[in-house]
């Protein structure tokens, strides 16, 4: 099992068992294969900190609107956190998971927080692990973020000696090792691109393509000319000719009516307008009724 399928479940988090059709007593119906969680509590806001997370940045907008929403709904939703005995002097809970639930308990005022508290030791890779699983299930990280946070998970297994390819990671987190791979590729690029991708002005895909290219200096004219305007599909075009010396197939249109038993059916190499394919019409009935005269005569 991945830690993508376990995160969010924990047998450490249950110390009861569950309730149900073999208990020796008789129990009501609304208690049947209920587990009570016996290490969740009500931490002082004060006993909590935060360390640097997989995710980089916080809108300050998300973060009040969801503010507002403790403030009117109360806490929907425990945070996930672990005991350091070092942390402060006389130690605190770390954040695990629910950095923008407790950034915004700050902002709304909040005295204490539920948590749900993480037994058992934790390695820097596991601790990057759990926050980014969580990021990558809520969509919360863009791309250099999570790059990032692949990249710090392969360097701290590595650190540990534990298996740390783009391929390891995957099997871990239960992702595709194209998609780690992909992802920490991207902090190959030049920081002003890295910026760009990060912020959404260009989107991974097109960096894949820029890929192709077989110099710097094409790759750098590629993204300046979808930065000006053109079309993702036109400079993947344009790449595919330079790579491959031909263009893509062109797009067709095929048109069909059927009158009185009587198939027609316009096929074009490419696209056409209704108006283009009326001309086309009546220029076909006009020869076609000249073909007959010219039989008849």
């Amino acid at each position: 099992m991945s830690k993508a399928d376990s995160f969010t479940f924990d047998n450490s988090d249950f110390r009861a068992p569950t309730m149900g059709q073999d208990a020796a007593f008789e129990i009501e119906p609304r208690a049947v294969g209920k587990r009570r969680m016996m290490n969740v509590a009500k931490i002082d806001l004060n006993r909590i900190v935060s360390r640097p997370q997989v995710r980089e940045t916080f809108d300050e907008g998300e973060l009040q609107e969801l503010a507002d929403s403790l403030a009117s709904k109360g806490q929907q939703q425990p945070i996930r956190v672990w005991w350091d005995a070092n942390e402060g002097g006389d130690g605190r809970y770390i954040i695990l998971m629910g950095e923008r639930r407790y950034r915004a308990a700050k902002m709304a005022g909040f005295a204490e927080l539920e948590a749900v508290i993480h037994e058992g030791a934790l390695t820097d890779a596991d601790i990057t692990e759990l926050q980014l699983i969580e990021n990558l299930i809520r969509a919360d990280l863009n791309p250099v973020e999570e790059a990032r946070a692949f990249r710090k998970i392969m360097d701290d297994r590595a650190a540990a000696g534990l298996p740390a390819t783009a391929k390891d990671i995957a099997k871990e987190i239960g992702l595709s090792d194209t998609k780690v791979q992909r992802s920490v590729k991207l902090l190959k690029l030049p920081a002003a691109i890295l910026e760009d991708v990060a912020t959404g002005d260009i989107p991974p895909s097109l960096i894949r393509q820029m890929w192709r290219l077989p110099n710097e200096a094409e790759q750098a004219e590629l993204i300046e000319r979808y930065k000006a305007g053109e079309s993702f599909g036109a400079v993947s075009e344009t790449v595919k000719i330079k790579t491959t010396g031909r263009a893509s197939n062109a797009p067709r249109t095929k048109k069909s009516v059927t009158i009185d038993g009587i198939k027609i059916e316009v096929t074009a190499k490419k696209k056409v307008t209704q108006a283009e394919i009326a001309t086309a019409m009546k220029q076909w009935i006009k020869q076609i009724s000249n073909d007959g005269r010219s039989k008849a005569a």
